[in-house]
């Protein structure tokens, strides 16, 4: 099966609101199989985890048409100059919805292992990394430092805000 007819497959018999859904699904299974080893909570975060790392992957990857062109920008934060200097509301929203984007893994990560914001960011930028050199591969979007900086990014504020939540609590125990 060619790379266009999987595409075409997949938004034909699987339409883009089914796929939470199975996510979902296959998250509860896993915490299902998880918490026969672990707490429940534990279990639970573990899911949600694998359920961001797939949805993230279906929205960056997987529901994307292949092209024919390769888009690269190698310009580290071109995004930024193009919103100063052009004031394109189109790279905010970009910029915004990357960093969004990572924000539950921080968090996440941080509930899970306990993991420092510049170790949240290192591990949302290498992940990034990954997608944007998968991106690049299968010809399915821009490879650019933008998004991995943003990405990182994210990440490291969802671990930051998860510090200040744990924070909270045990001021409140």
């Amino acid at each position: 099966m060619t790379t266009e007819e999987t595409y075409n497959f997949i938004n034909t018999y699987l339409p883009v609101s089914t796929w939470p859904i199975l996510i979902f699904i296959g998250a509860a299974v896993f915490a299902l199989n998880l918490r026969m080893r672990e707490n429940t909570e534990r279990a639970f975060l573990k899911a949600m985890l694998v359920s961001w790392f797939i949805s993230v992957i279906f929205t960056t990857l997987v529901i994307r048409k292949p092209t024919d062109l390769i888009k690269v920008n190698l310009m580290p934060l071109w995004s930024w100059r193009d919103l100063i200097v052009n004031h394109n509301m189109i790279s905010l929203q970009e910029i915004i919805l990357n960093i969004i984007l990572f924000i539950p893994g921080g968090i996440l990560l941080h509930f899970l292992y306990r993991v420092k914001p510049k170790f949240a960011f290192l591990t949302g930028f290498i992940f990034s990394a990954l997608i944007e050199t998968l991106q690049l591969i299968t010809h399915r979007g821009f490879f650019e430092w933008d998004d991995m900086l943003h990405n990182g990014f994210g990440c490291l504020m969802g671990a930051f805000f998860a510090m200040q939540i744990l924070k909270i609590q045990r001021k409140d125990q």
